[in-house]
């Protein structure tokens, strides 16, 4: 039975918020993931300094936490830190990078920053090229949809798996900072290089 038109318009419509729905989740996670990705402060404001940096990643647009998160994740050089001068309080600092060899962070910077343009041209510029008379033309607008919602869904399940990763290793560094392991190592006897070590 042929499509009709009006069937091809709602047809696409679907897929546009469908992408759109898509595309926010992928900038819901990658905010997850530079809001976290990185603890740091005085013991007594890191839960004030965390609130703080979540507001203003939680304010960026997907293009700008996507600079932001490889900036921050994909290093090679993970101690050169600037950490707060003369510190004389207990400060925390503790970042999550990724591998730089897999996945390759050229080829995974590049395929978001594609998405990047696809999400603001389909926000933008879509339906300005559609022709909403045009039946022929309705489904080709849609089949680019479609094969748009893959390359989304691509990088969507990758950092959807990056995301709990990162919630896991919180967890358990959480669960070790609480342990009888981390007193020891900080502050108890057995403290390595510890003046009142015997």
């Amino acid at each position: 039975m042929e499509m009709k038109l009006q069937t091809a318009k709602d047809q696409l419509m679907q897929k546009i918020g469908r992408n759109l729905l898509n595309f926010q989740q992928l900038e819901k996670i990658l905010k997850f993931l530079v809001t976290n990705g990185e603890i740091s402060g005085f013991a007594s404001n890191l839960k004030q300094n965390q609130l703080k940096r979540s507001e203003s990643v939680g304010k960026q647009t997907l293009g700008m936490v996507a600079g932001q998160f490889f900036e921050q994740s994909f290093t090679d050089d993970i101690n050169d830190e600037q950490l707060p001068i003369d510190v004389k309080k207990p400060y925390i600092k503790a970042t999550f990078h990724l591998d730089t060899e897999n996945p390759d962070p050229e080829e995974k910077a590049e395929a978001l920053s594609r998405l990047v343009t696809a999400r603001n041209e389909l926000v933008h510029n879509f339906l300005d090229r559609v022709d909403f008379k045009s039946k022929k033309n309705l489904l080709d607008a849609s089949d680019y949809l479609d094969k748009q919602n893959e390359s989304i869904i691509l990088e969507l399940d990758y950092f959807r798996d990056l995301g709990k990763s990162l919630d896991s290793i919180r967890k358990v560094f959480c669960e070790f900072l609480l342990s009888d392991e981390s007193n020891d190592l900080f502050i108890g006897q057995n403290t390595v290089g510890s003046p009142t070590k015997n």
